[in-house]
């Protein structure tokens, strides 16, 4: 069936529900590629939405939708052809067009280029079109300045003047205007006509013939017109249109920009009508020489409560589980002989057998639940926000802070600006103690990161850090019961596209989920801004304070928010015993191993030489076991050992520099980091005591890889890093960081995999896990099965894995 027939079928067999999103493409591939985008949460150029309808939204705004009529800038752009592709699509289109022309005198000229008329005929045939597809003005406003024929169109469509009288104006121009006016018929307007300077509508004069005599004299036009509350605004000409800020929603059928054609620029603009809450009457864009099918289409999936880990499953992961199958592996998971022999209706006399076996099938399937991935889901799009009361703004000034107290005061908030720091706890809590006197504090916001006149030490750490966890203790202290939120920017990547740019900022994101734990009570969020923040993202960052997403990790991009989640991610392709994969990474010349000389890194060892590889350099502060160490050399590659410490960069540079010429340095796999057997309240002199140990290695690794043309580069990290642990936030900065610093890595073309290790068995593990104490829910992965995991990462080049063992169950009950 085409794709044609199945939209068809959808806009008229199926009901619209509250949360929405449309897909608009150009063939079968791209809307594939754009459903599975969307069932994953994740953007795509063809996805518009997901969006929540919502009251107080767009349509809501005082003056609803405003239609724009463009005028001299509009007709720059009509030079260029504008409309050809529209009138070609759309039948109603082309006839309203062909109408006006008639009525002008023009006809037969499609479209009358560098004229007044053709861009006339424009603007109605665009009206024409957007009424079929059920969208109407609830106001309107004339041109930006110059050539007054968008004025002459907004008052026809508002009811001044029937067509032809419009028309007739529009063939006089101003020198006949006088004598066009004494034929025509002048009648109240049926919809408000606005004022671009004022942004109210205009009197009673518009009625007159001297009102239309004086546009010629008029004062200068605005850049940008005053639309007073208008909620959505159609820019109806192919100009430069209103500045983002002139409404919570501006569209236009010419606003695509990149090349984007006129058709696909007016389904996007409508699809952003739609997933706000509108009605769109998608019939109409269907009209043409052929009409479509309705077909059948699939049943709705049952509904079910969706938790905070999901599945993800690529081309090559196995189909959805029939209730056959969840019940194998229910029995399977839970050790439950008695469910298994009655599933698989087992003879008595082979239960010994099954017996047997069930310990490693158990092993295998959990083994296959271990692989999770930091994932970026779309947010709805929340069109008109509103900050209540007092909002506490701890900044220490700049373009960027002013923007952004500025976009809240826009939105409702009364802001009170606080120094990000002060001489003492105490003393700070005093201070947002009588900022608070006498208001309704309801949130609080740090942009102490976005202070660009102090960058990060020089191992690394944020100089906010010390603020932000000072800041919410004053808070805490002062009896302030409102969430505090963290401002960063370039701090995380929602996927290609998105590099993160700053990952000393992801130390905040950390300590966030160290702060949720310990002042759950006073604790909001981060969240992270573009590096362009305008208008758009100004109103998205007002949603997210107010609540209205109900999300406490939030990335505000052009396009849209993002919202974090942690989901399983199942191998897309099979790996071979030898490591190998078809177009995947297969090891050769030097591999260097950090970390070797733990149960994770032998086995590391062990199937990289096993891969391919011509030598391993095993370099570690300890030497790895005699016996691992003929092991491998027996295996093929020839092995060395550089007892050094990584941290130390005079040391790795000798070390590296001793490899021959015909093995270099191909791979690095950076597995050893200490372990976290610290547990405490968050300070910041922990912090401090444990940042080197943690992270000096890796920035030394990572500073290598940059020099070196490695085909893999992983740079491993505790999960407390990305997951919260209870008793671990002293560490959880320095591991964010880790995370961040090989995303910025590959950012710059090295080809890094970001590692975030749960716990894993073996004494003095070194993949960060933690002995003791462990976060409810999780248990020790072995050493094996965590090597086999890894493999799987390096050989699909993974951007980012999260490997541990994570009990749904305390989850599922804390979500409840």
């Amino acid at each position: 069936m085409s794709p044609r027939d199945v939209g068809w079928s959808l806009v008229t067999t199926r009901s619209v529900f509250d949360h929405r999103a449309v897909v608009v493409g150009e063939g079968p591939d791209e809307l594939r590629a754009g459903l599975a985008s969307l069932a994953a949460g994740e953007p795509h150029p063809a996805v518009v939405g997901p969006g929540v309808v919502r009251t107080g939204g767009a349509a809501a705004a005082s003056l609803g939708t405003v239609f724009l009529f463009g005028g001299s800038d509009a007709l720059e752009g009509f030079a260029d052809g504008a409309g050809r592709e529209l009138y070609d699509r759309f039948p109603v289109f082309a006839a309203a067009f062909d109408e006006v022309c008639a009525l002008l005198g023009v006809a037969g000229e499609r479209p009358p280029p560098d004229s007044e008329a053709g861009l006339f005929a424009l603007h109605i045939a665009l009206v024409r079109l957007l009424d079929a597809a059920g969208v109407r003005a609830d106001a309107v406003a004339g041109a930006l300045g110059g050539p007054f024929v968008g004025e002459i169109a907004a008052a026809h469509v508002a009811g001044v003047l029937d067509l032809s009288d419009a028309c007739r104006l529009v063939a006089a121009g101003p020198g006949e205007l006088p004598r066009a006016l004494g034929a025509v018929s002048l009648r109240r307007p049926a919809v408000p006509v606005l004022d671009v300077l004022t942004g109210l509508p205009v009197d009673e004069r518009i009625t007159t013939p001297g009102y239309w005599c004086d546009r010629d004299t008029a004062e200068p036009r605005p850049e940008a017109p005053n639309l007073g509350e208008a909620g959505v605004v159609w820019e109806l000409g192919p100009g430069h249109g209103p500045a983002d800020g002139a409404a919570p929603l501006v569209l236009s059928p010419f606003g695509g920009g990149g090349g984007r054609s006129e058709v696909r620029a007016l389904l996007y603009a409508l699809a952003r009508l739609h997933t706000t809450g509108a009605t769109v009457d998608w019939r109409a864009l269907f009209d043409g020489a052929t009409p479509p099918r309705t077909v059948p289409l699939p049943t709705y999936a049952f509904q079910r409560q969706r938790f905070w880990l999901d599945n993800q499953q690529t081309d090559a992961a196995p189909g959805t589980e029939t209730w056959v199958d969840a019940e194998f592996w229910d029995a399977v998971e839970h050790a439950d002989m008695a469910a298994l022999t009655r599933t698989l209706d087992v003879p008595a006399e082979r239960h010994g057998q099954l017996r047997e076996i069930l310990p490693a099938l158990a092993a295998w399937r959990r083994q296959r639940q271990w692989r999770h991935r930091i994932a970026w889901q779309a947010m709805a799009e929340v069109v008109a926000p509103r900050l209540s009361g007092t909002w506490l703004v701890a900044s220490a000034g700049g373009p960027l802070a002013d923007a952004v107290v500025a976009a809240l005061r826009e939105h409702g908030a009364d802001v009170v600006e606080l120094a990000a720091e002060g001489p003492s706890a105490r003393a700070l809590a005093d201070r947002i103690s009588d900022a608070a006197t006498g208001r309704f504090v309801a949130g609080v916001l740090s942009l102490s990161a976005l202070d660009e006149t102090r960058p990060p030490a020089d191992d690394g750490r944020s100089p906010a850090l010390t603020p932000t966890i000072a800041l919410v203790e004053a808070v805490e202290r002062a009896g302030i019961e409102a969430p505090v939120w963290v401002a960063t920017r370039g701090a995380v990547s929602v996927g290609r596209g998105d590099p993160v740019l700053r990952p000393e900022q992801a130390q905040l994101w950390g300590l966030g989920r160290a702060l949720a734990v310990e002042h759950p009570r006073c604790w909001g969020g981060p969240v992270d801004l573009p590096d362009r923040f305008d208008a758009r993202a100004g109103r998205r960052l007002a949603g997210v304070l107010a609540g209205l997403h109900g999300e406490s990790e939030v990335v505000v991009r052009a396009d849209c928010c993002f919202t974090r989640r942690l989901v399983r991610d199942v191998p897309g392709r099979a790996t071979a015993g030898d490591g190998t994969v078809s177009g995947g990474w297969a090891a050769h010349g030097t591999v260097l191993i950090t970390g070797a000389a733990t149960a994770l890194g032998a086995h590391t060892a062990r199937w990289v030489a096993g891969a391919g590889a011509d030598r391993l350099l095993l370099l570690d502060p300890t030497a790895p076991d005699d016996d691992l160490l003929a092991e491998l050399a027996a295996s093929g590659p020839q092995v060395s050992v550089a007892t050094v410490d990584p941290a130390d960069p005079d040391a790795l540079a000798a070390a590296v520099a001793g490899l021959p010429a015909d093995a270099p340095l191909t791979a690095v796999l950076h597995l050893a980091v200490p372990p976290l057997h610290e547990a405490g309240p968050l300070d910041t002199a922990h912090i401090e005591r444990t940042w080197h140990a943690a992270v000096a290695g890796a920035r030394n690794l990572c500073a290598l890889s940059l020099k070196s043309d490695l085909s893999a580069f992983v740079l491993s990290s505790s999960a407390v890093g990305v997951l919260p642990g209870p008793g671990l936030g002293n560490q959880a900065p320095a591991h964010a960081y880790l995370h961040a610093l090989a995303q910025e890595c590959r950012a710059r073309g090295v080809p890094a995999t970001s590692v975030c290790w749960g716990a894993v068995d073996g004494v003095a593990t070194a993949t960060g896990a933690v002995e003791r104490p462990r976060s409810p829910g999780n248990s020790a992965l072995s050493p094996r099965s965590a090597a086999a995991l890894l493999r799987q990462a390096v050989v699909e080049d993974a951007v980012s894995v999260v490997i541990a063992d994570i009990d749904e169950a305390p989850t599922r009950r804390e979500k409840r």
